[in-house]
């Protein structure tokens, strides 16, 4: 028989170049705490709002930058792994909500 596995599900952290990326690193101590062996991010781990097309045209787009919502969710990456510190534990990312057109 094989052992039961630990999970930490995380759903939709968002990462925002607006706010503070330290809850990462709380949710990457956490699963390191708790020894989970998988992580699974239910997507929209990044928020990027520079994309978001109902707010094209509006104040609220205004100097938006797709680089600056790409580094938000990359230093969010960052974070979670340093509060992981040496855990391993399987990472499974799911897509999130994302509109796909053809």
């Amino acid at each position: 028989m094989s052992r039961r596995k630990d999970i930490l599900v995380i759903g939709d952290a968002h990462a925002h170049p607006d706010y503070d990326n330290s809850r990462f690193e709380l949710a990457g101590k956490l699963a390191r705490k708790l020894k989970v062996d998988v992580v699974v991010d239910m997507g929209d781990w990044f928020d990027m709002p520079s994309l978001v097309s109902h707010n094209r045209g509006t104040y609220l787009a205004e100097g938006r930058r797709v680089e600056d919502d790409l580094a938000a969710g990359h230093d969010a990456d960052h974070q979670f792994k340093r509060g992981l510190r040496g855990h391993s534990a399987a990472l499974v990312q799911l897509g999130g909500n994302h509109e796909h057109r053809l």
